[in-house]
């Protein structure tokens, strides 16, 4: 089995069905960036997407990523948001648990959430978020949309911990959500 059918059958797996798939690439890109959508994953009227490309790059100290969002929301401009991040950072972020990303505009209209933070998956355990393509194994990592103050946060020594730990999944799937911090 080759190493995207591997990837593919993990994320149908993962979520109990099957995707649509979408380029978030620009058009004159000469890389793609392929985005993986389900609806209803990981509770009824939620979107989940993983990223399709981003582990075929080599960045320093070897490790193979793909991302993925959840958010419950029949709107997948949370998915090609996430494609587009992995797009542009694709050369230069490790995406690793903690690192914040600014997305420079509300990420949906009427959501007030416009940034991420790279966190474990929550929607599944530590045995979904490893996958072995034979060739490399590869690391899915979430990006939890957050409020701008919730970033400026953590940038000034907040710890992803603090931000997410015991908060109900409902709360973090909410796209309309208030801050997390008062």
């Amino acid at each position: 089995m080759r190493a995207a059918d591997i990837l593919l059958d993990h994320y149908d797996r993962l979520t109990g069905s099957s995707a649509t798939y979408r380029n978030v690439a620009p058009d004159d890109a000469v890389d793609d960036m392929i985005v993986a959508i389900y609806r209803g994953y990981p509770v009824e009227g939620a979107v989940t997407g993983f990223t399709i490309g981003l582990s075929h790059l080599h960045l320093p100290g070897g490790q193979h990523n793909e991302l993925t969002v959840s958010m419950r929301d029949v709107d997948d401009v949370w998915v090609h948001a996430m494609g587009v991040v992995a797009y542009r950072l694709r050369n230069e972020c490790l995406f690793q648990p903690g690192d914040t990303i600014d997305f420079g505009a509300p990420i949906r209209t009427g959501s007030a959430l416009r940034a991420f933070v790279v966190a474990p998956p929550m929607h599944f355990g530590p045995q979904g978020a490893v996958i072995d393509l034979g060739i490399r194994r590869v690391n899915l990592v979430a990006l939890v949309p957050i409020h701008a103050q919730e970033r400026q946060w953590l940038a000034a020594d907040g710890t992803l911990d603090a931000l997410l730990d015991g908060r109900p999944r409902e709360l973090l799937l909410n796209p309309t959500r208030g801050p997390l911090l008062r």
